[in-house]
């Protein structure tokens, strides 16, 4: 199954998820498989402990950490679906089909 067919097919399908990101799942974009490594768990080790844009983001890294750890050198599918003002970042396990991390962040399209 191709990343984008996949993609559509477990946020179609999840109960986790906002309806709202469900029903603009067709707009889904940056569809596609990564991967990352122990590096990438260093820097969210690096930024937990600078805290640069403070506690509560800090607490958004620890999570994202937590759940992606055992991730770490697997290919995920990610994307992302704007939708009410946010934008919903969203990774899958292409094996189990499921979603293993999503999060959502504000965003404006005002440049």
């Amino acid at each position: 199954m191709q990343p984008l067919e996949l993609f559509l097919e477990v946020v179609r399908s999840s109960k986790e998820l906002p309806a709202d990101v469900r029903l603009h799942v067709d707009e889904a974009s940056g569809v596609g498989e990564t991967c990352f490594d122990e590096s990438y768990i260093a820097f969210l080790d690096e930024q937990i402990q600078l805290s640069p844009r403070g506690p509560e983001w800090a607490e958004i890294l620890k999570r994202r950490r937590e759940i992606l750890l055992p991730f770490c050198n697997i290919t995920l599918v990610s994307g992302q679906i704007r939708s009410g003002g946010f934008i919903h970042l969203i990774k899958i396990d292409p094996k189990t089909k499921t979603i293993v991390n999503w999060e959502q962040a504000e965003y404006s399209d005002q440049p």
